[in-house]
């Protein structure tokens, strides 16, 4: 990314460019050509008592994000002079490999929006006349359900002794 789109982006707050990336490594794309993001839901096919909670036979699946990119070399700017060490499509296509291997969670990080916890699930080259040097790219991704388990902290001050009665009880610390 260009020193001005870089300037901009930090002024304006929006993105030039889309990309997806790890806590290590990002991946620019030139171009989103589109973008769709859905959410699914089972639905019981049984009958439903009346008067019964309906929630309780509706199961939502993850949200599924798919958009089809444009990935190219012309990251080269004049104004940057360290867009010289720009990754290559080679070196993207090798970050996308390494992520099929090792499944980490990614994070899209669109123009005006990011979508955090997702893992890869399909990614489509494809080389056409269109696209010149260029790929494009069909990637899907699904979101994973991240839980945070705490502990929960329980004072230990006081200790009831088995047998007490709530009128006369007896502790000890």
């Amino acid at each position: 990314m260009s020193l001005n789109r870089k300037i901009s982006s930090a002024i304006f707050g929006n993105r030039p460019h889309a990309f997806i990336g790890d806590d290590t490594d990002n991946i620019f794309f030139d171009a989103i050509l589109s973008f769709s993001e859905t959410d699914n839901y089972n639905v019981t096919s049984h009958a439903i008592e009346e008067g019964g909670d309906i929630a309780d036979h509706i199961d939502s699946k993850p949200k599924m994000i798919n958009f089809t990119a444009i990935l190219t070399d012309d990251d080269w700017s004049v104004l940057d002079p360290a867009s010289f060490v720009n990754l290559t499509i080679e070196d993207k296509f090798l970050i996308l490999e390494d992520w099929k291997e090792t499944k980490p969670l990614l994070t899209y990080y669109g123009h005006t929006f990011d979508i955090e916890n997702l893992v890869l699930t399909s990614v489509i080259k494809n080389k056409s006349v269109n696209n010149g040097d260029g790929w494009e790219l069909s990637i899907s991704m699904q979101c994973v359900n991240v839980a945070v388990s705490e502990k929960p902290t329980i004072s230990l001050s006081k200790v009831t002794i088995k047998g007490d009665t709530a009128k006369g009880t007896t502790t000890t610390p």
